[in-house]
């Protein structure tokens, strides 16, 4: 291929130019399909039940966390559904305050407590926080010019995750923001900068668990106090927030026990794993499947994490770690593809790119664009198949470093 052809390619131009001109154009058609055909209009998919449980992710939650007692709540749903770290259930507590919930426990439903206009009012306030807190920690990590960081946030808050998300209530808006401070602040030489970003990954992980992992990067940087530290700030996040709750720390194996029932329960043909991939492709659902295809995606994260010690660009070990994120528990939604935004920026900032490159940004790009063509429902082509792309990606990554690392030691012999 042409050695100019090459350049472009792989610059941080295309890249950015490609991810602004892809999402913004998926948006314009997705609006224009729906203007045209209304309600009807199979764009409305992007969202979850065509909005029948709108917000649901935040309203169930508050019923949940309305009597202190989420981990033994019934009303609603099953306790499989109230396995979130306790964080959140002391947060919603109080904004379940706003409202009486005693009808709601007697209807033994919360779809329609949106309609709360207090609690609408409070819903929209902290939504629109979380998105501003998003879009401006994708603007300020984002190098380059000020209208180029401007287009690529507008950008990330246009795509098929982020929106999702946005419909769902889900607090996973705000844990990419903290991600990403901690990405991009962990080795900071601002000692504030850092210890906030140290905080930021500790609330992270005290609300979705999974973002723990990043806390590699210390390792990796061989930076033990931080590390430490890091430790000292998650334990005061995820097991302070039991005291608010009734029954304290007896709360901690009923959370354990509801997780355990949550992976039961969500081992269906749905989801972004290895299983769920496959399952989609034709392979019978099983027990065994499920299991065996949960070993291999965990041996694969393990490897991949093990060499990102010798990693040379960051960017790479942001993918291993994104991928991680997403197809290491045994069952990961929709929203989990938000954890995979981190990495993208960085590759985007990444100076120095090569053709391979290419396969894990569109990977990305084609899950995160809004616009879905209804002639490929339920095919092969969906996201999917994007992470099993994105695997083969981080798999190229791990040889191309392996065997960058063995060239010293094969020139000294």
């Amino acid at each position: 291929m042409d050695s100019k052809v090459v350049k472009f390619l792989t610059s941080k131009k295309f890249f950015e130019i490609a991810f602004i001109v892809v999402i913004f154009v998926s948006f314009a058609f997705w609006l224009k399909h729906i203007i045209i055909y209304g309600s009807p209009s199979f764009q409305w998919r992007v969202f979850l039940l065509d909005l029948d449980d709108f917000e649901g992710d935040f309203t169930n939650v508050i019923g949940y966390s309305g009597l202190r007692d989420p981990y033994n709540c019934l009303y609603y749903t099953d306790l499989q559904e109230k396995a979130y770290p306790p964080l959140i259930y002391v947060f919603m507590y109080f904004i379940s305050r706003i409202i009486d919930l005693t009808d709601y426990y007697e209807a033994d439903c919360f779809m329609d407590m949106y309609k709360e206009p207090k609690l609408l009012i409070a819903m929209m306030l902290i939504i629109t926080a979380m998105i501003i807190t998003f879009f401006e920690t994708v603007r300020h990590n984002k190098n380059g010019s000020y209208g180029i960081k401007l287009l690529v946030a507008i950008a990330s808050l246009l795509t098929a995750p982020f929106l999702f998300s946005v419909e769902r209530g889900n607090s996973i808006i705000l844990v990419i923001a903290l991600m990403m401070a901690f990405f991009f602040g962990y080795d900071s030489e601002n000692k504030v900068v850092k210890e906030l970003s140290l905080i930021a990954l500790a609330v992270a992980a005290a609300l979705k668990i999974s973002p723990a992992l990043l806390g590699i990067l210390l390792i990796y940087k061989k930076d033990w106090k931080a590390a430490v530290r890091t430790i000292i700030y998650g334990i005061i996040m995820f097991f302070g927030p039991f005291l608010l709750l009734k029954g304290g720390f007896a709360n901690i194996p009923l959370m354990i026990r509801n997780i355990r029932l949550n992976n039961e329960y969500y081992m269906s043909k749905w989801g972004l794993t290895l299983y769920y991939t496959l399952t989609n492709y034709g392979a019978p659902e099983s027990v065994a499947l499920f299991n065996i295809t949960g070993i291999i995606s965990k041996v694969l994260c393990a490897i991949m994490l093990i060499a990102a010690f010798k990693f040379e660009r960051k960017s790479d070990v942001a993918m291993v770690l994104g991928l991680s994120l997403v197809i290491f528990p045994d069952h990961s939604g929709y929203y989990n593809l938000l954890y995979l935004f981190p990495p993208l920026i960085v590759l985007i900032n990444e100076e120095k790119k090569y053709l391979y490159d290419l396969i894990g940004f569109f990977a990305i790009v084609s899950f995160c664009h809004l616009y879905r063509f209804e002639a490929l429902y339920k095919s092969w082509l969906d996201c999917r198949t994007s992470i099993v792309v994105l695997i083969i990606y981080c798999l190229i990554i791990t040889g191309v470093n392996l065997k960058h690392f063995r060239k010293p030691k094969e020139s000294e012999n």
